[in-house]
């Protein structure tokens, strides 16, 4: 979501954004009052699609690493990093992690 200075102020992510964007805009949503103070300066809404869940996820949080938007609290701090681990199985499996592991 962008404001009228085509400046980044939300990035989120949602299997049925048609749905996620009507539930912001609804009369009388209960929504908190931040995401009240949001909705009053969005202009744009872009978007980008993506093949998987975990794709999504992964671009979600790159791109608040690094555009840094107001209404994006969580994962500013760093602390919610997603990683891939590669299992040793005979045949190997992705599995997401929030743990770095050194081989």
């Amino acid at each position: 979501m962008k404001n009228a200075k085509d400046g980044i102020i939300y990035i989120g992510k949602s299997n049925n954004l048609k749905a996620r964007t009507r539930s912001y805009f609804v009369p009388n949503a209960s929504l908190n009052f931040a995401k009240k103070k949001m909705i009053q300066h969005i202009a744009k809404i872009d978007y980008i699609e993506t093949k998987s869940d975990l794709e999504a996820l992964m671009l979600e949080t790159n791109l608040i690493k690094k555009n840094q938007p107001k209404y994006n609290v969580l994962m500013k701090d760093g602390k919610n990093l997603s990683y891939i681990t590669i299992t040793d199985e005979t045949i190997p499996c992705l599995i997401k992690t929030r743990f770095r592991k050194e081989r």
